[in-house]
């Protein structure tokens, strides 16, 4: 134990002298992995290279031994050892009282040339952590039935592969089945049990029992105790009891690295007191025989000759030693070992051996920083040469310009940087080390490896365009693509790798921050944000960030997503009717908020809302023209629908309402239908008084407002004052009292004129009859037949007349049962174009039927306008042919307005007819009468009719059409 200790002191200190720091650690083999310590504070490394300089030492092994580096991690930064599994002690160091682990660690700054390499020694307590273990579970042994009492065998012991005496085998126990048969004995030098046997404790016999089986149990001195059991099954034959003996305890041999292949190195020699085949003996290795050993060499188990396997070139200066058995051929077979030591003298000039160790090393590659200082270590050499004299001097050198190598110690250098790097230019460096030694000829070697250069961050990104363009439609999805932008560096991994940001826009789009797509967030309108400009920046993953940025230029195309916007719901124009075909109207403006040819708005009549010969059209810039002439007493106003629509795919419109206002012209002359050409005299009493009405001018102009307001004018032919007019209603009456001077004649000339701008007028001839007031009674004088005569006349015409009347009402009520049919029968149909014209007070004469009292006065009631002479205008109207075809662009003609007038002169004509016949009957009664003045005294008004009619006299009586009156 002293010599170890001391041996282990010595190696301390020369590993101190040749490496300059040592520190040692302590672990038991069955410890869990853990932290051994801090090797910067271990070495006490501040010491030497400064508290400054610690932060920036890098830590790395530089053990080359793959067991021994596998056991250990080592943490490059903060210089932490840790254990990385449990460690084999006994794998490690077999059986020695003491295992110490030899690991080396380097220590560089990346600031500066700072390097130190530390040797680290790692001692391993023993732990129980092997059981014992008998070479073989189960011993089947034979002996003699006629073997005395007190008779053994031998059994094998138990090995231990712990180290420490307390964890190897302290004893042994037997157990058995017949309990006094056997006994468990031991041989024992000191306290280790060098033997074991099982004596006969009484006599067998074989015909009773034959077989034994026993337990043989071994137990180790740990804590816990382990133990292990060997089955020993005893058959009762004849016993070998004796074997094989060694003639040395050791055999030894010194040979020279050139002996050839096939050489007998020595000879095994054994032998055996039995006889036969228990004493027949066989050689072999033993099974812990090392690798090289059954590399190097082979035994004759028969003659037990070891001899060489295979050159030993390379293994000059090599001692082995294993252990070799011998074995008999008894029953059971008894073994004995011996030890073999073999030299090997070192006679040939062999080349050095480099070996190479890289420095935080990568994929099989040194690593060092694009930035690394001049003089950064970069790998150990070692060389092992195992020559002597000028053999064993070595010399390395380096070929490459960017390194240089530099001798530590005696056959260990290192490769350092000798100049800057620059990674992009080149990433990797191949270097070759070749160490020569000075014999003759001198031998060399070659060992290549390789420095990759770390990449430092740069470079910042770069995109390969300043500007993005990207172009997608309004009213997207959300999440819709809009375009990829990328990035380039020229720096590595991480360096390299960059992510992607907006700065700006980040409401309506994201970016992905690996692939560099742009989406869409939200949907977006272009009425409302037709385009964005963006800046999206790179970043990369340096420990110093650099970034990049570029400009996205995003336009939003437009989707015809808006009709147009006419400027109005409806629209009103006025045009007049003499307007000329072609004019313009008005115009139609509408807005659409989109753009191009969704934007491009076209205008339209809408042709299935009106009748397609409108005299109107639309333009498709909107302007509203004339097609046709139009014509206010035809059709004073227009409605129809237009509407204004886009040129998008799917087109969009809108709809108006267009209303065109006919605005009249004084184009139309007043019409005068009584006086008429065949109705135009009356007859009136001497007796009226001043004031007294005594006509009526009826006249109406189809034209409107100012244009169909009429005024009224007369002139007497043989003026004596004596009648005046109303100026607005066309009244006549007189302006003095009459007498008997003032019977006769007189001619009126009437004027009506309209209130247009250019005045329009009509011209009529009127007759007026003063006639006595007592001129009745002459008619029949005191001749009585010649009164019955007339009264038979009279009455013969009435009766013709009375039957022409009822003729008359039945044709007016089968035209009304006809009319009636046909509106039901017809669809409704717009209301005539024209507004019928007002006749204000015409002098209609229509008589009651009288009652027999003689007291009862004459009447005349006078027809309105707007009762009976429309009702009986509509009765007329009604059966006179209608034009059903549709009107012709041109409008109404002068001929159509012509023959409308003369419908309206006509049915005048048929009313007086009939106010005729009803006066007549009133004449006749009066002339039954018997006081024929006082009768005459009531009469106000005569009226001498033409040829074809009856005067009438204006009483003031009801009458039967219940029409309002006027009395004139």
């Amino acid at each position: 134990m002293t010599m170890d200790l001391i041996v282990i002191y010595l190696m301390v200190l020369l590993l101190s002298v040749s490496h300059g720091q040592t520190i040692t650690y302590t672990i038991s083999e069955d410890e869990s992995p853990r932290l051994l310590g801090n090797i910067a504070s271990s070495a006490n490394l501040s010491d030497v290279v400064g508290k400054d300089e610690i932060p920036a030492l890098r830590y790395t092994m530089v053990t080359t031994d793959a067991n021994i580096v596998g056991l250990f991690s080592l943490d490059e930064d903060s210089g932490n050892l840790f254990t990385s599994t449990k460690v084999d002690r006994e794998g490690l160091c077999g059986q020695a009282v003491t295992c110490v682990i030899d690991l080396d660690v380097a220590a560089q700054s990346f600031l500066s040339t700072v390097f130190r390499k530390i040797k680290v020694l790692l001692y391993i307590d023993d732990a129980n952590d092997n059981p014992p273990q008998f070479p073989q579970s189960m011993l089947q042994i034979e002996i003699s039935e006629t073997a005395a009492v007190g008779s053994t065998i031998r059994v094998p012991i138990a090995s231990d592969a712990d180290a420490t005496p307390i964890n190897r085998i302290r004893r042994y126990e037997l157990s058995q089945e017949d309990g006094g048969v056997f006994e468990l004995l031991e041989t024992r030098s000191g306290s280790t049990v060098t033997a074991l046997s099982i004596q006969l404790k009484s006599e067998l016999d074989r015909e009773q029992k034959e077989q034994y089986k026993l337990a043989v149990t071994a137990y180790d001195g740990g804590d816990p105790v382990q133990s292990t059991n060997l089955t020993v099954v005893v058959l009762v034959t004849d016993e070998n009891d004796n074997k094989p003996v060694f003639q040395r305890f050791t055999f030894d041999a010194t040979l020279t690295e050139t002996v050839g292949l096939d050489s007998s190195i020595l000879k095994l020699e054994a032998s055996d007191l039995d006889k036969g085949d228990n004493s027949k003996i066989t050689y072999h290795f033993a099974s812990s025989v090392p690798t090289p050993v059954a590399t190097y060499f082979k035994l004759n188990p028969e003659t037990g000759v070891i001899s060489t396997k295979s050159s030993l070139d390379g293994a000059g200066g090599s001692t082995f030693i294993f252990q070799v058995i011998a074995k008999d051929n008894g029953s059971p077979r008894l073994t004995s070992e011996s030890e073999v030591v073999i030299k090997i003298i070192d006679t040939n000039n062999d080349p050095p051996e480099i070996k190479v160790q890289l420095l935080f090393s990568q994929g099989g590659s040194s690593t060092v920083p694009e930035s690394s200082i001049i003089g950064r270590v970069v790998a150990l050499v070692t060389v092992k040469e195992t020559d002597s004299g000028n053999n064993g001097l070595v010399d390395c050198t380096i070929r490459n310009s960017y390194f240089s190598i530099q001798e530590m110690n005696v056959l260990e250098y290192k490769v350092i940087v000798a100049r800057p790097f620059n990674r992009e230019e080149t990433p990797v460096h191949n270097v070759t080390v070749t160490c020569t030694d000075s014999g003759s000829p001198p031998l060399t070697t070659r060992s290549d490896f390789q420095v990759r250069i770390l990449d430092e961050n740069d470079n910042a990104p770069q995109f390969p365009q300043e500007t993005y363009f990207f172009n997608f439609k309004e009213n997207n999805k959300i999440n819709q693509f809009v375009g990829t932008v990328r990035a380039y560096d020229n720096d590595t991994n991480e360096n390299a790798q960059m992510t992607y940001q907006l700065i700006n826009g980040t409401d309506y789009f994201a970016i992905n921050s690996t692939s560099g797509e742009i989406k869409a967030i939200t949907s977006i309108d272009r009425e409302s944000i037709p385009k964005f400009v963006i800046q999206v920046k790179a970043v990369d993953k340096g420990k110093i960030p650099l970034s990049g940025t570029t400009i996205v230029k995003i336009n939003i195309d437009d989707v015809n997503d808006h009709a147009p916007e006419l400027s109005a719901k409806s629209y009103v124009f006025h045009v007049a009717e003499d307007t000329r075909i072609g004019s313009y109207i008005g115009f139609l403006t509408a807005n659409d908020a989109d753009i191009g040819m969704n934007a491009d708005v076209t205008y339209a009549l809408d042709y299935s809302s009106v009748d397609h010969n409108v005299p109107f059209t639309v333009l498709t810039n909107g302007t509203v023209v004339s097609t046709a002439e139009v014509d206010f007493e035809k059709q004073p106003q227009y409605s129809f629908k237009i509407y204004a629509k886009d040129r998008g795919t799917p087109s969009l419109n809108s709809t108006a309402i267009l209303t065109i206002i006919i605005m009249d012209i004084n184009d139309n002359t007043p019409v005068i239908y009584f006086p008429a050409e065949n109705n135009n005299s009356i007859n009136v009493p001497h007796t009226m008084r001043l004031g007294a009405e005594i006509a009526q001018i009826q006249a109406y102009d189809i034209d409107s407002g100012d244009n169909r307001r009429l005024s009224y004018s007369i002139n007497v032919v043989n003026d004596t004052n004596l009648f005046t007019i109303n100026v607005e209603s066309g009244t006549i009456t007189l302006s003095r009292d009459m007498d008997a001077k003032d019977i006769q004649t007189y001619i009126i000339s009437i004027e009506v004129h309209d209130n247009g701008q250019v005045q329009l007028s009509t011209q009529a001839s009127m007759e007026i009859q003063v006639v006595r007031g007592d001129a009745l009674p002459v008619v029949g004088g005191n001749n009585h037949s010649t009164n019955v005569a007339i009264v038979v006349v009279l009455i013969c015409v009435t009766l013709v007349l009375a039957i022409a009347v009822i003729v008359t009402v039945c044709l007016i009520r089968r035209i009304d049962n006809k009319k009636k049919q046909y509106l039901e029968s017809k669809p409704e149909t717009q209301e005539d174009w024209y507004e019928k014209p007002k006749v204000v007070n015409t002098v209609v004469p229509v008589s009651n039927n009288f009652p027999e009292d003689k007291t009862t006065k004459k009447s005349v009631k006078f027809v309105t306008e707007n009762e009976n002479i429309e009702s009986l205008y509509a009765q007329v109207n009604k059966n006179r042919p209608r034009n059903t075809n549709k009107e012709t662009s041109r409008g109404h003609t002068n001929k159509a307005f012509n023959d409308e007038h003369q419908q309206h002169v006509s049915f005048a004509d048929e009313i007086s007819n009939i106010a005729a016949l009803q006066n007549h009957q009133a004449l006749v009664r009066i002339l039954k009468l018997g006081d024929r003045e006082e009768k005459m005294n009531d009469i106000d008004v005569w009226s001498d009719v033409s040829a074809d009619h009856t005067a009438s006299d204006s009483g003031h009586g009801d009458s039967d059409l219940d029409l309002h009156t006027v009395k004139v």
